[in-house]
């Protein structure tokens, strides 16, 4: 009889995450209508978050979830695919597809709809496969996980030789692959006086892509720290905390914002993937960078994330579960 009554919560549970992506999107898209009307970009802003959260929340479940709900194998899989594939094309459809319909074609290169759908796949992805792949890291380090309140569940593995070795070698390949996609794109750098400075990395033209890396790299810090902070009872204490944390984000925020030069890059030399990656040919900001916003402005930035990750923990509380931090269980 367990059998059974397992599959039916897996589906519950499946069809519950459905339900509340399409809220995601409808709630989205409205508050996106109304950022265009209005021409806010406090409210532009939140539509973003809650249009992307779906997939902030499914990396997490994936890598810190120790029931059978949100990892069931191919089940698990198909359903998580269909699902952020669903949210992607709609936060395309809401934010950008509008103002692409009438935007011209370039000669030799893919369409602007084709081109800004990729790259917005590619952020998702990259996304979703990093913050994965944190996340699993702060689960094997600190024990956090996902597990039901009033049942029984395996403990979260620890970090062993193995995955150390596994680590270092990927953060190895990471580094190579992109010291030789910068090398390949340095002679093209029209420099300046001040461009780039020591902290910056990034061509502006490849922010779509690389914001989704960082993004995903600092994701589960920040979930981890609220779930830490949440579960600190006295009052005061955990006030203060949430004050500072929300500077800290903040100033990661603006850090993360500053990462990028504005210097001109001349494609002549390069392939078509490559000049495809630093924002040719249909970002401006390859070329133009806007101004920085207002400090105030990243705390409102970091003050929208930290609101939708208590009601994220509140929404993962209503299937019985909890984030807490147990035991490890040495491998």
């Amino acid at each position: 009889m367990s059998r059974p009554n397992q599959s039916h919560s897996i589906c519950r549970f499946w069809l519950a995450c459905f339900k509340t992506a399409a809220l995601c999107i409808l709630s989205g898209g409205t508050l996106r209508q109304i950022a265009t009307q209005t021409q806010t970009p406090a409210i532009d802003e939140i539509a973003n978050a809650i249009l992307f959260m779906p997939c902030a929340v499914a990396s997490v479940l994936v890598a810190w979830s120790l029931t059978s709900q949100a990892r069931s194998r191919w089940l698990g899989a198909s359903m998580l695919t269909c699902l952020l594939g669903m949210c992607c094309l709609a936060r395309f459809r809401i934010a950008a597809y509008p103002m692409l319909e009438t935007a011209p074609s370039i000669s030799g290169y893919c369409s602007p709809i084709t081109f800004c759908l990729g790259l917005q796949c590619i952020h998702w992805l990259g996304f979703f496969v990093i913050a994965t792949a944190i996340a699993k890291i702060l689960q094997w380090t600190t024990g956090i996980g996902i597990g039901p309140i009033d049942s029984k569940h395996p403990n979260p593995s620890a970090l062993s030789i193995a995955k150390l070795g596994l680590l270092i070698t990927c953060c190895a390949l990471i580094t190579a692959a992109y010291q030789q996609w910068f090398l390949r794109i340095l002679p093209g750098i029209i420099r300046t006086n001040d461009s780039p400075a020591w902290y910056q990395f990034f061509p502006i033209g490849s922010r779509p892509w690389i914001a989704g890396w960082i993004g995903g790299l600092l994701l589960p810090f920040h979930w981890l720290a609220i779930a830490a902070i949440v579960s600190i009872k006295p009052w005061l204490p955990r006030q203060m905390l949430i004050g500072g944390w929300l500077l800290v984000a903040t100033a990661l925020q603006i850090a993360c914002s500053k990462l990028y030069f504005s210097n001109l890059i001349l494609p002549d030399h390069l392939s078509r993937w490559l000049e495809y990656s630093i924002g040719q040919p249909y970002i401006v900001a390859a070329i133009f960078v806007a101004d920085d916003p207002p400090v105030g402005f990243y705390l409102f930035k970091a003050l929208v994330q930290f609101c939708l990750v208590l009601v994220a923990i509140r929404w993962i509380r209503s299937f019985g579960l909890r984030i807490a931090f147990y035991p490890s269980a040495i491998n």
